[in-house]
């Protein structure tokens, strides 16, 4: 222990705490910071993407159920354009006529992601997302398939208030599938 004592008051010894051991604790201590700002940054992107997501769903949801009472009161609907309304909710690519106007409003949250589609942000989300959340990305992602193989499916000129009774049942179910999921509802 003598030694030890007598290195460590040394120009040597003094120079090695110094130099060493205080500099591989600041590297250490910048490398944690570095890391905590990198996590922090990613749940930042994970919110806003859960957010983002779970909007559409709720705007794509709120606008079926409203059209699938218009047609309980007499509208006729393309049976297609059901299955295409979800899409284009959960695609942030609405758009309808007023008043010999189109309109396309704008469902999203943040403006970065304005552009996207549903699909492009579950595949933004995924790395970002913990493996315990794969499932539920995958069966997001095979929902969204679905109503797409769906709209593709059905003959564009049918008319039948079965049919578009059927479709709007099948696509607020798809839907509410998707907003039951608490990974869309909860900051991760």
């Amino acid at each position: 222990m003598p030694r030890l004592w007598t290195f460590l008051n040394s120009g040597l010894g003094v120079w090695f705490l110094t130099s060493v051991v205080v500099g591989g604790f600041t590297y250490l201590f910048s490398r944690y910071q570095k890391s905590s700002k990198e996590e922090s940054r990613k749940a930042e992107i994970r919110n806003r993407l859960n957010l983002e997501i779970s909007t559409r769903i709720a705007e794509g949801l709120i606008a079926l159920r409203l059209d699938s009472k218009r047609l309980e009161k007499g509208t006729d609907y393309w049976v297609t354009y059901i299955y295409n309304e979800a899409i284009n909710y959960l695609d942030n690519r609405v758009t309808y006529e007023l008043e010999n106007k189109t309109l396309t409003p704008d469902f999203s949250i943040y403006p970065e992601y304005k552009q996207r589609s549903f699909r492009s942000l579950t595949f933004e989300l995924g790395p970002l997302a913990d493996e315990s959340m794969f499932p539920t990305l995958r069966e997001g992602r095979a929902i969204y398939k679905r109503l797409v193989e769906l709209a593709d499916e059905v003959n564009q000129t049918t008319l039948d208030k079965d049919a578009a009774r059927a479709a709007f049942k099948t696509s607020i179910e798809m839907l509410e599938r998707l907003q039951a999921n608490s990974f869309w509802q909860q900051p991760l």
